[in-house]
């Protein structure tokens, strides 16, 4: 299969789950996405996030993957969604803790407005916690809307950098460290 688009999808948790920690379940949903249509073609470094607006919830970890695929964004969206109930997200209240979240950031550049789905994803430009993964990804990346790059978004969002702090890789490989099945 010939991949064409290229997908941006960021991937956050800030809940354990029977499988395991929230590191866990990114690793898990990263590893997930990974199928017959679908290539993972990048992945960034993964970030601990204060939890936004509600800041005494738990911490999120953060990452964004980059995708290839041919399928429709539609697709893609109830795919990520399966995968979301396959590790246990349960949605509650707007903002609150979760398991898993999977959020389609952008479909190469396509412009979608439906009641289903909305791209690019319109909270990109505010939120500290999918720039600064996406910038380790492609910051050269033109919103196709706002045409600023992610490097131009990110800067924008300098006042949220205390919320955000790079994990380094020996907390990942210890909780990498139980297998995943």
């Amino acid at each position: 299969m010939t991949f064409s688009k290229e997908i941006y999808v960021a991937v956050g948790s800030n809940l354990p789950n029977p499988m395991g920690s929230p590191i866990l379940n990114v690793l898990k949903a990263i590893q997930l996405l990974k199928s017959d249509i679908i290539k993972v073609v990048g992945c960034s470094d993964f970030y601990e996030t204060v939890a936004q607006p509600n800041y005494s919830d738990p911490p999120f970890i953060n990452a964004v993957v980059a995708l290839e695929t041919n399928i429709k964004p539609e697709d893609l969206l109830h795919m990520l969604l399966v995968i979301e109930n396959k590790l246990g997200r349960i949605r509650t209240a707007q903002n609150a803790p979760r398991t898993i979240d999977l959020d389609l950031l952008a479909y190469g550049q396509e412009v979608i407005a439906s009641d289903f789905l909305h791209l690019p994803h319109p909270k990109i430009a505010e939120r500290i916690f999918v720039l600064k993964p996406w910038h380790d990804l492609n910051p050269a990346w033109i919103h196709p809307v706002f045409r600023q790059t992610v490097q131009k978004m990110l800067d924008s969002v300098f006042s949220q950098y205390h919320l955000i702090k790079k994990l380094g890789c020996q907390k990942i490989i210890n909780a990498n460290k139980y297998k995943m099945s």
